[in-house]
Order: structure tokens, then C-alpha cells, then sequence
């Protein structure tokens, strides 16, 4: 998995309709940067792991340092993990599609749907 490769920008971020007010409905546009990044998947994990990229940040001894929610639950073992975080991803993302893929290939537009508002916070 090559997430290092993916870059993604947040398009787009308001309340999903007749939700309970804590769902939060994201538009990610993502763009390859790197042929080795494959395919567009419409994979919970792979979202919740390029969502995560910016949920930390190394401290100035270079520990592991949250920058909000997903990254107090997610530490970069756990978001490595695969078993232990395809264990949390349903709590966190109840949604993913893919909304459209440009004609060669290298951006696509995701809709993502979060449990709560609170797991994009570092967005």
C-alpha cells in the first residue's frame, strides 16, 4: 500500500442529509502522483488511511504526536495494521464512493461519508 504516493485535497465538507447532526459528508479530490500508486479503490481502509496522513505529526523529540480525534485513536502502528485498523474503520467511515475518475486515469473525486463531524477536525 503506497498512500505516501496519493496526494488528497479536501474539496468539499458539510452535514449529510437526515443525518443526527454528526455525520459528515467529505468530498476528497485525490490525485496519483506516482504510477506505483495503483488503481482507485473504493476501499473504506485506503480512505481511512489517507484521512489519517494529516491526523498526526511528530513532535520535537519525533514521537508520535494527534492532531485531533482520528489520530488519538489511530497511532501509526495501528493505521499500518491491517487487522487493527480494518477493526475501527467502520466506525469511523460509513461510506465510500467514487464519484468520478478523470479520462487518464490520474485524479479521482471520492464521497465519503464519517460517522462524526469529529474525525475530520484535522481537516
Amino acid at each position: 500500500f503506497r498512500y505516501s504516493v496519493i496526494r488528497l485535497t479536501v474539496s468539499s465538507l458539510s452535514p449529510a442529509p437526515g443525518d443526527n447532526g454528526k455525520t459528515i459528508r467529505l468530498r476528497l479530490q485525490v490525485r496519483r502522483v506516482h504510477e506505483d500508486a495503483g488503481l482507485f479503490l473504493g476501499s473504506k481502509l485506503l480512505i481511512l488511511r489517507m484521512l489519517h496522513e494529516p491526523a498526526w505529526n511528530y513532535d520535537l523529540d519525533f514521537q508520535y504526536q494527534a492532531t485531533g480525534p482520528l489520530g488519538e485513536v489511530l497511532d501509526s502502528d495501528t493505521i499500518l495494521d491491517d487487522d487493527l485498523a480494518a477493526s475501527k474503520v467502520d466506525t469511523i467511515i460509513e461510506q465510500v464512493s467514487i464519484e468520478s475518475i478523470d479520462d487518464d486515469g490520474q485524479r479521482a473525486l471520492y464521497k465519503i461519508i464519517v460517522a462524526d463531524e469529529k474525525w475530520t477536525r484535522h481537516l
